[in-house]
């Protein structure tokens, strides 16, 4: 009798489960956190001249200054260059911003910064240096990767007037490094040059 009842009670749960599953489907995973800007304007973020890093209120950090000493390093995220999308291949969106760092010199150096969502906390992975006082005219995340349109400094270019127009594509590796990769191949205007990772040519 008692093994009777124990298939009797299988007999009538499978009917109970297989009901169920008919009508439901079991719980997707929870949709990501996203990135908010709020979050990109006052995240830390190492850069060449602060490789310790520094934490943005935001959007901007500077340094106190001594009494009649120069002014200290300053940081700050251009909010128009944010790029966002897929960066490490887990499906969540990441974020690409371009931060600008002085030192209290004439130098005001871009740099690009590869940001992945940690559950809607933002986390530096890589950078990658742009130049100093170079124009970034956009950004874009595309397949994995971050395209950079800006203009740097060719032969005979004072640093504060770049006139090159420069595109670089940028790839966040495994070992959380930003690399330049050489794009592809194709028709070139006559006055445009391949520099190793970028395209480039010079702008009127």
């Amino acid at each position: 009798m008692r093994g009777n009842a124990v298939r009797l009670r299988w007999v009538v749960a499978l009917p109970l489960v297989m009901g169920c599953g008919s009508h439901g489907s079991a719980p997707g995973p929870a949709p990501a956190i996203q990135l908010e800007p709020e979050a990109l304007r006052n995240a830390s973020y190492r850069v060449s001249l602060a490789p310790d890093g520094v934490r943005l209120s935001n959007g901007e950090y500077r340094e106190p200054a001594a009494a009649g000493a120069a002014p200290g390093i300053t940081v700050s995220l251009e909010d128009s260059l944010t790029a966002v999308g897929d960066l490490d291949g887990d499906r969540v969106v990441d974020a690409a911003v371009v931060l600008i760092a002085s030192g209290g010199g004439s130098g005001s150096f871009r740099e690009l910064a590869a940001v992945l969502n940690r559950g809607g906390t933002p986390y530096q992975a890589a950078s990658a240096p742009l130049g100093d006082r170079v124009k970034v005219q956009s950004t874009a995340i595309h397949a994995g990767q971050i395209q950079v349109r800006m203009l740097s400094q060719g032969a005979g270019d004072p640093l504060c007037c770049p006139t090159v127009e420069t595109i670089r594509a940028y790839t966040l590796h495994r070992t959380y490094t930003l690399r330049a990769n050489t794009p592809r191949q194709g028709p070139q205007e006559p006055d445009s040059v391949r520099r190793g990772s970028a395209t480039a040519r010079r702008v009127p």
